[in-house]
C-alpha cells in the first residue's frame, strides 16, 4: 500500500509539473501574440500534432527557448 501510494505521488507530481509548464508556454505565447488563454493552448495543441511531439514537450521547448535569450549576457555585460 505504501509503495502504491508513493507511486501515485510520483503521477501527481508530474501531472502538476506539466501543468505548470505548460502555464508558462501559453504565457508567453499570450504576450507574444497577444492571445487569450483557449487560443494560447490551441497554439500549443496544433504545434504538438504538427510536429509530433507530446504537448509537454513542446511546451518544454518554447520555456527553454526563451530562457536561452534571456539568460545570455548583454554586450554591455560582456565588458565589465
Amino acid at each position: 500500500m505504501l509503495l502504491y501510494g508513493a507511486d501515485t505521488a510520483v503521477h501527481l507530481q508530474k501531472a502538476i509539473d506539466s501543468r505548470d509548464l505548460i502555464g508558462q508556454a501559453k504565457g508567453i505565447l499570450m504576450e507574444r501574440f497577444s492571445l487569450d488563454d483557449e487560443a494560447a493552448f490551441q497554439m500549443l495543441v496544433k504545434s504538438s500534432q504538427d510536429t509530433n511531439m507530446k504537448l509537454t514537450e513542446v511546451a518544454r521547448w518554447l520555456t527553454s527557448e526563451v530562457g536561452k535569450r534571456y539568460a545570455r549576457p548583454t554586450d554591455h555585460n560582456a565588458h565589465s
